[in-house]
């Protein structure tokens, strides 16, 4: 398996670190090889090995790249409910469930992979890590961060694979371009709504009232209609019955439509999501789910995600936007299409963030964005005229009229754009590159 430049940095620097550190935690957004990058660690330590998710997609898809990555077959063993083979085998890639809920013993091991790291502050994980206090640990997460706000101290060391700007402007990802809602009708959409206890998250029951209230959201079908008519789709609902009306009104407006949720049958999921099913083929071209295209499964590039769910999650909101960036034929950019206003909650799907382990990322995105009310670009709320049409700014820009339920093309300020600006230039250095490289990455990031 030939790596991608950034992933042989990123297995170097990481077998590097770890016998320093002996806790690391490698960030990097959805789709840019996490597990590859794991799996090459694990074949070049030809130690014993325990990997641990908590869903059998994350363990199949690990059993699979560690094979991939030229660890020998029957070297590799899996343990996940039914699904048991070659359990003493000095890989194993196993559902942490199973330490937990079954009197098994923690097998010995000289490395620990945690896929979706941001989970090690649960007890289930923390029990087994306990059991190994001498094995070196490496997590692999797209958002160090938890929406309880607990701290991932555990770590020692947090490593990143590589920043968003960087794998846009290689071709590996593919830039956004989100239209979303204004910020006041945002606010309203979850001014009423209640808070799941434990999951610090919104009520999916206050949602689906709240989602159904198209002059603050927008008409989902009508918009897709407008802005990506026809382009192979994902939308993302906030409860059961409101994802089934959802695909009901795409089906009804002609659109081949499906959906998933965490009770549809795995093999109708194969046969809707596999490299051979009906959305690659082309007989699907919109599926709805909820709660299932999110952590643990891969699905077909798509050129469109709808988010028709607010969530306080960071992680959940990139993970959502994640579906839609992997490169492929024809496609130079994806949309997004917020109808739940969480740029205004989280920024941009690609804005650069500086995480740490203390909870609380910095550079969350620009959380005091307006609308232009003349030409409707988003600014800073300090902006006395606008850059794009030059008009004053009121005091109250931000807060805007009732109006149609259309959605708006969302731009990232120039912060923001600096801060890409800067990542190029320093990679251009690093590469040996001169400013005609900058300008076309920039292109790309922009």
């Amino acid at each position: 398996m030939k790596l991608r430049e950034y992933e042989e940095r990123s297995v170097r620097d990481l077998l590097r670190l770890l016998p320093r550190s002996q806790t690391v935690v490698a960030v990097g957004p959805t789709g840019c090889g996490k597990t590859v990058i794991g799996a090459t660690v694990v074949r070049r330590t030809w130690a014993r090995v325990l990997w641990l998710a908590h869903r059998i997609e994350l363990l199949e898809q690990a059993r699979a790249e560690i094979i991939g990555a030229g660890v020998p077959e029957d070297r590799v063993g899996l343990l996940s409910g039914k699904l048991q083979s070659n359990t003493s085998a000095p890989v194993l890639v196993a559902s942490v469930d199973m330490f937990n809920n079954e009197a098994r013993t923690v097998p010995s091991a000289d490395l620990v992979v945690i896929d979706e790291a941001h989970h090690v502050a649960a007890e289930s994980y923390r029990a087994i890590l306990e059991a190994l206090p001498n094995a070196r640990v490496l997590g692999l997460t797209a958002t160090p961060q938890r929406l309880d706000g607990r701290p991932m101290t555990f770590f020692k060391r947090l490593y990143v694979i590589a920043e968003t700007a960087e794998l846009i402007a290689d071709g590996y990802l593919l830039k956004a371009s989100v239209y979303g809602i204004p910020k006041e009708k945002a606010q309203e959409l979850v001014r009423h709504a209640g808070i799941v206890h434990g999951r610090k998250d919104y009520s999916g029951k206050w949602l689906e009232v709240s989602m159904k209230k198209a002059p603050l959201m927008g008409d989902i079908v009508s918009e897709w209609q407008r802005l990506a008519k026809d382009e192979r789709t994902i939308v993302f609902a906030c409860s059961r019955d409101h994802g089934l009306a959802i695909a009901e009104r795409f089906a009804d407006a002609g659109a081949r439509t499906a959906y998933l949720d965490a009770y549809t049958p795995r093999e109708s999921r194969d046969e809707l999501l596999s490299r051979t099913g009906k959305l690659v083929k082309g007989s699907i071209r919109v599926v709805v789910n909820v709660g299932v295209l999110t952590e643990g499964f891969d699905c077909p590039p798509v050129s469109c995600v709808i988010v028709a769910r607010p969530t306080k999650s960071l992680g959940l909101w990139r993970q959502m936007c994640g579906r839609g960036a992997r490169p492929a034929e024809g496609k130079d950019r994806f949309l997004v299409l917020d109808h739940a206003g969480n740029t205004w909650r989280h920024g941009f799907p690609d804005s650069t963030i500086d995480w740490t382990l203390d909870g609380m990322p910095r550079g969350k995105g620009d959380q005091t964005l307006k609308l232009c009310p003349v030409c409707r670009l988003v600014i800073s709320s300090g902006t006395l005229y606008c850059p794009q049409c030059g008009s004053e700014q009121p005091h109250d820009a931000g807060m805007l009229a009732e109006q149609a339920a259309r959605l708006e093309l969302l731009r990232q300020t120039e912060g923001e754009l600096e801060r890409k600006r800067r990542i190029l230039h320093r990679l251009a250095k690093l590469r040996g590159k001169d400013e005609k490289w900058v300008t076309k990455a920039l292109a790309r990031v922009v």
